[in-house]
């Protein structure tokens, strides 16, 4: 017998069970379970010759059950949808400044070298974790540090 006929006898013998199986798994969704059944019969052909049970033995079907599950499984992990809150939590107010060389100054007189160097990655729109990366420091150091400047330019612009 060849691969082929192999293969269809596979599937005129289980392929009602693959369908309900794979109906079953995507929650009753018509169209995910066609993909699902999609990607099982495409596993099925690419590992056919590992199966060197006869078509119609009990050997056979749990062949074609654990690669159904393990297709399955894998599949439903890598569909997962990321979930997006609903309202965004809002972001503090960043500190404005008017003038452009008042800013300088007034980054100098009030921050240290390095609060400026990590004022200035931030503002130049590095996130976080890479203006930590660049300043080999962990990501709650500089988030700490930058709660603590942004404190710092907003008393003093509270107080002009």
């Amino acid at each position: 017998m060849n691969r082929e006929e192999k293969y269809i006898l596979l599937l005129t013998q289980y392929g009602h069970k693959i369908n309900v199986h794979c109906y079953l798994y995507a929650r009753k969704d018509k169209v995910l379970a066609q993909d699902y059944v999609q990607d099982v019969l495409a596993v099925l052909w690419q590992e056919l010759d590992k199966l060197h049970a006869e078509a119609g033995t009990i050997q056979s079907w749990v062949w074609v059950w654990l690669i159904m599950r393990r297709t399955l499984s894998r599949n439903r992990r890598d569909r997962r949808v990321k979930t997006v809150p609903l309202e965004t939590p809002k972001e503090e107010p960043s500190v404005f400044f008017p003038h452009g060389e008042m800013d300088e100054q007034m980054l100098v007189s009030l921050l240290s070298e390095e609060e400026q160097t990590l004022w200035r990655e931030i503002q130049k729109g590095y996130s976080v974790g890479e203006v930590a990366e660049m300043m080999n420091l962990s990501p709650h150091t500089v988030s700490q540090r930058l709660y603590r400047i942004k404190n710092k330019l907003r008393k003093e612009m509270q107080d002009r």
